[in-house]
């Protein structure tokens, strides 16, 4: 057996085993990503394959499948980078392109090029004579004209290039360690295939024997490692759009309508909205006046000086007047810079009596959102409400009435409750739902980040759907992997207390510049355990993972479904705890507090 034909039947291992990997996979979890990697590695066997009959049987079918085989491969990468730039939660092929198209024009281009490559190289017969010619018992070394070598590097800089660029864009974008290491990998993968298939192989083979098919096995491994990286594991959740996507107190495809009274509290509350907004990859633009605003985040926030300079933050006037705004337009266009755009604009009094686009239909080729800002004194409440029924896509923020609906239940204020973990124990008949609300309420007039961990069957999962400023983890029976809905409500299957910690993980590390609170409702379907002990376990272990100070809990418990011995031992694990009593009044009560 020759050498290069011993060396191809080697780097077929991987892609098999990639192929048995990635067939396994539970398929709803990563979307589009697995039947990317699924095609890109029939494609690479495909490669190796006709590899193997060029060298035996000197066959120039061979030889053009094995090209074709190079430009399917490059094809695929270039779609999957794309696909985790643009639309990760994409679930089609065809779903994803229509997308895409619309986001980039130099995803076509990329594909131009790769077909003039290969349209070039397939009617030239001197170069597919001298492929197929390559590796025989003699090693016969290629030769090809210098022009087409010259074309092929030329071909090269940019089949390589874009899709880079689109992962090194990603990779900006992504906070949580495992998504920054996969993404990390898949670009090792691409920048390994086209230097060896593209390049050393034109370049390099005339000098150093077997290049070509050490490169390949070479490439063949990390194809399987990446395979690897995005599995179906218990406990992880990569790859999930938010993963790729963080998105902060603002969430894209939204409108919020925020009522204020230009005080401290509401340039604080939009000052850490935008920060989440930005350090996700977005780019603010204000498209009225807003002066309070502009001069409260100069005076108050460091980093607003740096959004202006960097253009995270353009104004009405910057953006007519400032070059580098056409320059980011472009750039945008390309698919190369930010993704999002959250559009800010001052309303007056006659705004609110007319019905708006749905932003879903407004917004053209990026994610977009939609902060309207209205001076309380501006807004009387039977014309907000009037608005707000006309606009159903449109989500109320009040900043100007109290900001503590919770807190002032147990006579406290918000400081002293925030980095809380609080046990709080209610009877079947207690209106726990309006308390949650009320929790909740408190966090979003605080900047804080929500998220609601409960079920599909649950109460208070009927109560808060919809309520976009709160996300929402709910567990299901009917779901095998983690999914993300169009709305961002992420589904899990039930009693997984893996995907649960690895959720809040994320959270914390996709929002570390804001804090959090967090309500975990339905336990029981949240941590699987047949006996309370086990369940006790995996609530301590949550405790111990929402130690941070900024991270504010509360954990739901039913007074008459639970065991007495176990509703004594939880009662241990909480410095705070508090009751909602089944009285006339609702009244609820600090039982314990250790702040």
């Amino acid at each position: 057996m020759s050498t290069p034909l011993y060396l191809d039947l080697v780097a077929m291992v991987a892609p098999a085993l990639s192929l048995w990997l990635l067939i396994r996979q539970k398929p709803s979890f990563v979307g589009i990503a697995r039947r990317n990697l699924i095609r890109l590695n029939i494609y690479f066997f495909l490669i190796l394959a006709a590899d193997i009959g060029r060298i035996i049987a000197q066959s120039s079918i061979a030889t053009y499948v094995m090209l074709v085989g190079f430009f399917l491969v490059a094809m695929n990468f270039g779609h999957a980078a794309a696909v985790v730039q643009f639309c990760p939660e994409a679930r089609t092929w065809g779903g994803s392109m229509k997308i895409i198209l619309k986001r980039t024009m130099l995803f076509p281009l990329f594909l131009l090029i790769l077909g003039i490559w290969l349209a070039v190289t397939l009617t030239f017969e001197p170069v597919t004579s001298s492929l197929t010619m390559y590796g025989n018992e003699a090693y016969v070394l290629p030769a090809f004209p210098t022009w087409y070598i010259a074309l092929t590097v030329a071909v090269a800089a940019p089949v390589v290039l874009y899709p880079s660029l689109l992962i090194l864009s990603s990779l900006r974008r992504a906070q949580t360690s495992y998504t920054r290491n996969s993404l990390l990998l898949m670009l090792s993968s691409w920048l390994c295939f086209p230097t060896v298939g593209l390049v050393v192989f034109f370049l390099l083979s005339p000098m150093i024997p077997f290049s070509y098919e050490l490169g390949l096995i070479l490439s063949s491994a990390l194809y399987c490692l990446l395979a690897i990286s995005i599995r179906t594991l218990p406990g992880t959740t990569r790859f999930l759009k938010t993963s790729l996507f963080p998105q902060g107190l603002i969430k894209f495809g939204k409108r919020y309508l925020v009522l204020h009274d230009t005080s401290m509290r509401s340039i604080s509350f939009l000052s850490s909205a935008f920060r989440s907004t930005i350090e996700a990859g977005a780019k603010v633009v204000l498209k009225s006046s807003a002066t309070w605003l502009v001069d409260g985040l100069s005076r108050n926030d460091s980093r607003f000086k740096e959004w202006t300079e960097n253009g995270k933050f353009v104004t009405s006037s910057a953006r007519s007047d400032d070059k580098r705004f056409g320059k980011e337009g472009l750039s945008d266009k390309f698919g190369l810079s930010q993704t999002a755009t959250v559009f800010v604009k001052e309303l007056e009094r006659q705004d609110l009596q007319g019905s708006m686009v749905s932003i879903a239909r407004d917004s053209k080729n990026e994610p977009e959102a939609e902060v309207l800002l209205l001076e309380s004194s501006q807004a009387p409440r039977p014309q907000v409400a009037d608005f707000l029924q006309k606009n159903g896509d449109v989500e109320l923020v009040n900043l100007s009435e109290a900001s503590d609906p919770f807190s002032t239940l147990v006579n406290l204020d918000h400081p002293r409750i925030e980095g809380s973990k609080i046990l709080l124990e209610y009877s079947s008949n207690s209106n726990f739902e309006d308390l949650v609300k009320k929790f909740f309420d408190e966090g979003i007039a605080n900047a804080e980040m929500c998220t609601l961990f409960t079920s599909k069957s649950s109460k208070l999962y009927r109560a808060l759907k919809g309520k976009r400023m709160v996300r929402i983890v709910a567990a299901s029976s009917l779901v095998s992997a983690p999914d993300e809905t169009p709305d961002g409500e992420i589904q899990i299957p039930d009693k997984e207390l893996g995907l649960v910690t690895s959720l809040v993980t994320d959270l914390f590390e996709n929002n570390k510049s804001v804090a959090l609170s967090f309500v975990f409702d339905s336990i029981t379907e949240l941590i699987r355990g047949e006996r309370w002990e086990q369940v006790y376990s995996g609530i301590k272990q949550l405790i111990e993972l929402l130690s941070p100070s900024t991270v504010t809990a509360i954990f739901l418990v039913s007074k008459e479904t639970t065991e007495e011995r176990f509703l004594g031992a939880l009662r241990g694990l909480f410095s705070v705890q508090m009751r909602l009593d089944d009285t006339e009044g609702q009244a609820l009560r600090v039982v314990k507090a250790e702040f």
